[in-house]
């Protein structure tokens, strides 16, 4: 069953061309889509400081770089913990996690707290897998550090598991048994797994180890290919909140070369999953009333909150534009031939795959027309085989008054610069299906220059860099493979940390930006119309976050006073006579037609 309105096909395909770096993706004169080779993204203002921070984590013990591959925090704590995932044929390390102080040590003596594989033994299956698979994620209940409640140390891992001939107490989101698929590794089921783990604690507070692991659910995957990625908590829900205390699950659609299931109502795969993991009675997990399929005709598993999915790997929350606004939900999916792209998701919403890839119909490459129930990306970029780009996102990071950035990469190519999206552009884009395709526009991305603080020392200048991979590529520990399989990590303060898989070593990363004049709402270096079209279409608003987009007085109103400071600050009227400016009688009617054209594109 396919719960998608199909658009009228074009007959101009999206080319597959080999690209050396992540390349734009633009309309030509006809208005098709295509891979501009010709085009390079704009520079942003911005330059991500990198220095290293933790290392060398020890190697797997067949002397192959330790596959470092998720970062996360536990509410309460500042300490960071960091999961080796485990080279393949490598039992000794299939999914390692270590505790790392706020100053970089590798705590417990560098060993790690638990080995995630001494669980799945046999009849529950090992803890299998390829250069996809291993441990991937932990994730920590919001109630970790407080004493008596139902989440008090409870932390949940996701996992890619081999099948066995028993599987006691296991219970499955969709078919058990999927059809087999031969992707090139051989015909291999795999399941996704969730496990909750039980945090010991030592004498002052920290994390010793996870004990009693107690499996959640599984996803039965057709092939080895694109099992389960990343899983956590809304980290900015609190009681009483829709989203606290649920557990939102990455589950691609499980097969490198297939035609993908995410749209099919009946599995998991292709699938943002959210449910509460905790035990409730003696159900192993509870699906939340408020998510978007519970009785719905359509037929989908209540535990689905959004589909149309991939291989999407990593999610990331930010605040709303406004005060009050419910958080917003970033996923990075890695495409098939031509796109990768960085979605808004929202409750119920359909992603596309395998109908879409992008802004384009699968497996053709055409432009789709008409209007169909898709929600396209706000963000993406061209990439062709065999250079294997493969998107790594990503977090929001706080640029002060210029809002917040998307922060991403590409991590099987790093041969390019780091990527943003301004969450304002992100909010702004066109990416309903049902407004008419003619009419769909992602969000411009831009380049992040970076540079490398070589001797830890904020004395002496940073080194310019051309990527993450001409670091990596300078330290005596780096593999030489070419790449570095680059993902991101946060911290409780914010700090963004970039690990790898070919040096052993974590780094810090600040996103460094120009003090531009206040009303400079988009972060360009001028303050001109456009920043003036920001502030217009949210005047009259409800309160928002001090110095957040349009807000150029910082006092959490958007007002008069906001445009006064911006018409005080411009910089495009090359020395003009007043009278090119609106006169003040004349603003409030300004802004009242602004205004209007503002809710009149937001309805588009």
């Amino acid at each position: 069953m396919r719960i998608i309105a199909l658009a009228t096909l074009a007959c101009v395909m999206l080319p597959i061309t080999v690209e050396a770096t992540p390349t734009p993706i633009v309309r030509d004169a006809n208005g098709n889509w295509v891979i501009d080779s010709s085009a390079t993204f704009a520079q942003s203002a911005f330059t991500l400081d990198v220095r290293k921070f933790a290392g060398p984590f020890p190697n797997n013990s067949n002397g192959s770089r330790p596959r470092l591959n998720s970062l996360s925090y536990a509410p309460g704590s500042t300490d960071l913990f960091v999961i080796n995932a485990g080279e393949y044929g490598d039992a000794t390390s299939e999914g390692l996690i270590y505790r790392v102080s706020a100053d970089g040590t590798i705590e417990n003596g560098g060993a790690p707290l638990v080995d995630v594989s001494d669980f799945f033994t046999l009849p529950r299956g090992s803890n299998w897998h390829n250069e996809q698979g291993g441990v991937r994620s932990l994730s920590f209940h919001p109630e970790f550090d407080q004493v008596g409640m139902p989440g008090y140390g409870k932390a949940f891992t996701t996992q890619s598991v081999s099948r066995a001939s028993a599987t006691p107490g296991v219970t499955y989101l969709g078919p058990v048994n999927p059809a087999l698929q031969n992707n090139g590794n051989g015909a291999a089921r795999v399941d996704g797994s969730v496990v909750e783990w039980t945090a010991t604690f030592g004498t002052s507070g920290e994390v010793t180890g996870f004990t009693s692991p107690r499996e959640v659910y599984r996803v039965a995957t057709p092939s080895a290919q694109h099992p389960i990625k990343e899983a956590s908590f809304n980290p900015l829900a609190v009681p009483g909140d829709e989203d606290y205390g649920l557990l939102y699950v990455l589950h691609p659609d499980g097969g490198a070369f297939s035609m993908g299931t995410g749209l099919e109502p009946d599995d998991a795969l292709g699938k943002v999953v959210r449910v509460n993991p905790l035990a409730d009675g003696a159900n192993p997990y509870s699906v939340p009333s408020t998510n978007p399929f519970i009785g719905a005709s359509e037929q989908m598993l209540d535990e689905v909150f959004a589909y149309g999915f991939r291989d999407q790997h990593t999610i990331a929350f930010s605040p709303g534009a406004n005060a009050g606004d419910a958080p917003l939900i970033f996923v990075t999916d890695i495409g098939a031939d031509r796109v990768d792209e960085i979605d808004l998701v929202v409750k119920g919403g359909n992603y596309g795959w395998n109908d879409r890839e992008g802004t384009v119909n699968y497996p053709s490459g055409n432009t789709p027309t008409g209007t169909d129930s898709t929600i396209y990306p706000v963000a993406q970029y061209g990439h062709a085989e065999p250079n294997s780009h493969a998107i790594a996102g990503g977090y929001v990071l706080n640029a002060g008054i210029h809002g917040g950035q998307f922060i991403f990469d590409d991590f099987t190519n790093n041969n390019s610069l780091p990527m943003v999206v301004s969450v304002s552009d992100a909010l702004a884009a066109v990416t309903d299906g049902m407004a008419g395709l003619e009419n769909i526009a992602p969000a411009e991305i831009k380049t992040v220059a970076i540079q490398f603080d070589h001797d830890n020392n904020p004395e002496t200048p940073s080194i310019a860099k051309t990527s993450f991979l001409d670091i990596v590529n300078d330290d005596p520990n780096f593999d030489g493979l070419g790449r570095t399989d680059l993902r991101f990590g946060m911290g409780p303060d914010g700090t963004l940390f970039l690990l790898n898989k070919r040096n052993g070593y974590i780094y810090t990363a600040t996103l460094l930006y120009p003090e531009f004049m206040p009303g400079d709402t988009n972060g360009d270096g001028l303050v001109d119309m456009d920043d003036y079209s920001e502030i217009a279409s949210r005047i009259g608003g409800p309160p928002v976050t001090p110095g957040s987009l349009g807000d150029v007085v910082a006092d959490g109103v958007i007002d008069l006073k906001d445009f006064a400071l911006w018409q005080q600050n411009r910089t495009d009227l090359g020395g003009a006579s007043s009278a090119q400016v609106p006169e003040p009688s004349s603003v409030a009617v300004v802004f009242a037609a602004l205004l209007l054209a503002g809710r009149f594109r937001r309805r588009r």
